[in-house]
């Protein structure tokens, strides 16, 4: 009897260890993709092919509100006629002004930001205009 108890224990035992094991390779095992998923890259000059960007020639990176640069919002305003400072890509007074005046001539709300509002009509200006 006493080898019947022991057998069933030693059986248990090993059922669970090899359990345990089999759980913990699952774990580090990648799952597998399957064969019917298909994944094509995107590359950027498809999606500037396919956005009114392509037109002004400029690219806005895709997902989610894009954040100009101090440099690009200086050379926009500076081609637009209303900063006069060095594209030293530093928002100082000088550029805050130029931001404040583009914004009241074109009937945005004055507040300094170059927020997208704003980008949207400055981000014409990026490239100078063409003679």
């Amino acid at each position: 009897m006493r080898k019947d108890v022991f057998l069933v224990i030693a059986i248990v035992i090993l059922s669970v260890s090899i359990n345990a094991c089999t759980k913990r390779q699952n774990e580090l095992t990648p799952p597998k993709q399957s064969a019917d998923l298909e994944v094509e890259p995107i590359f950027m000059s498809d999606i500037a092919e396919n956005s009114e960007q392509k037109d002004q020639g400029i690219y806005l990176p895709p997902g989610g509100p894009y954040r100009p640069t101090a440099q690009e919002i200086q050379t926009a305003l500076k081609n637009a006629g209303y900063y006069l400072g060095n594209i030293d890509g530093k928002i100082g007074p000088l550029t805050t002004e130029a931001i404040k005046d583009f914004q009241k001539a074109n009937n945005l709300e004055i507040d300094a930001k170059v927020g997208p509002q704003t980008w949207k009509i400055l981000r014409r200006y990026l490239s100078p205009p063409s003679d």
